[in-house]
């Protein structure tokens, strides 16, 4: 089935807030949109309601649609929604999770050469999430996934974000392999805590980032 005008809008519009060609707090042009994608304006302003119901931006009355912006009061509370469902559902995963994933997991992430060059950056960052979404795909738990992915925009760009801090992409890799570590051995007091750590390690330095106006 083709897609609706307005999930293609939807699609394109959410994907230049992540990569960033929408920056926070720049006006979202209509027109402009409805243009680039040779669709009318209507199913442009059904993809920005959704949007902002999503937390990616804000419409103003007579003034237009506005990318979100995120201050550390934001990311705190995210990371602490995020520490809670997450922390749970590594514990979950330590009991449900297929080894044979977690393993294939593993091996990929230690197959990375170098976390110096952009490419194997990406690659370990790509592992990263996968790693997220198995472990909440294997708590067979759709309530908690469905509140896990209440809060992922508000995730996603805090994720982005966090790539600027210098030895990021490293210490995301070191704190991926902990986690799936303790997946493989079963310890689930580990496994929460290293969920928890990497968690609270991401929104620490996106905060640090905004402090020193990187971000």
């Amino acid at each position: 089935m083709r897609k609706r005008m307005k999930d293609i809008a939807y699609e394109k519009i959410q994907e230049m807030i992540l990569n960033g060609q929408l920056g926070p707090s720049e006006m979202i042009n209509e027109y402009s949109l409805a243009a680039e994608l040779n669709i009318s304006r209507t199913p442009v302003r059904e993809a920005l309601t959704k949007l902002e119901n999503e937390g990616y931006v804000h419409a103003f009355p007579n003034k237009g649609v506005m990318v979100a912006t995120l201050d550390a009061d934001d990311i705190v509370k995210i990371s602490e929604v995020r520490e809670a469902l997450e922390g749970f559902a590594v514990r979950l995963a330590c009991d449900r999770m297929d080894p044979e994933v977690a393993m294939d997991l593993k091996r990929k992430l230690e197959a990375i050469p170098n976390l110096e060059e952009e490419e194997y950056q990406e690659k370990s960052f790509m592992l990263g999430r996968q790693l997220h979404n198995q472990i909440l795909k294997s708590t067979g738990n759709e309530l908690l996934m469905k509140y896990v992915l209440n809060i992922t925009a508000q995730l996603n760009r805090i994720m982005l974000l966090s790539r600027y801090a210098p030895s990021r992409a490293q210490t995301t890799f070191d704190e991926h392999m902990l986690i799936v570590d303790a997946i493989l051995s079963k310890d689930k007091d580990l496994a929460e805590q290293s969920m928890r750590n990497h968690i609270i390690s991401v929104a620490n330095d996106v905060i640090n980032l905004k402090k020193m106006d990187y971000v």
